[in-house]
């Protein structure tokens, strides 16, 4: 098996758990692979000028998972959530998925 090979057999989808108090639960963060963070970052540079409402939502609805992977809420159940617990996970998931803040106001610009 090549280097390429062995890099991409590797489990690289690490999640962190995040405690809630607000909801009495945790929470999971996920990695997410590039090719899916390349099309959120797409899709919000696409929409510039036009205004982009919904990319806090629609990135922590790809990055917010329960303890088995899988997506707890979508873009728009995600608007009904607290500004202040969805800011704070989005804090978190970007750290947690290296994006800087300079990168995120560009993307978060009209």
């Amino acid at each position: 098996m090549g280097l390429a090979e062995t890099i991409l057999a590797a489990d690289q989808a690490k999640s962190i758990k995040v405690a809630v108090p607000e909801w009495n639960c945790d929470v999971w963060i996920r990695t997410l692979p590039l090719g899916e963070l390349q099309s959120w970052e797409l899709a919000c540079l696409r929409s510039k000028g036009e205004g982009v409402d919904d990319y806090r939502t629609t990135y922590l609805s790809k990055c917010l998972v329960d303890a088995d992977g899988k997506p707890i809420f979508t873009s728009e159940q995600l608007k009904k959530v607290s500004g202040t617990v969805g800011a704070r996970l989005f804090k978190v998931a970007q750290a947690h998925n290296d994006l800087d803040e300079k990168e995120i106001e560009e993307i978060g610009k009209n």
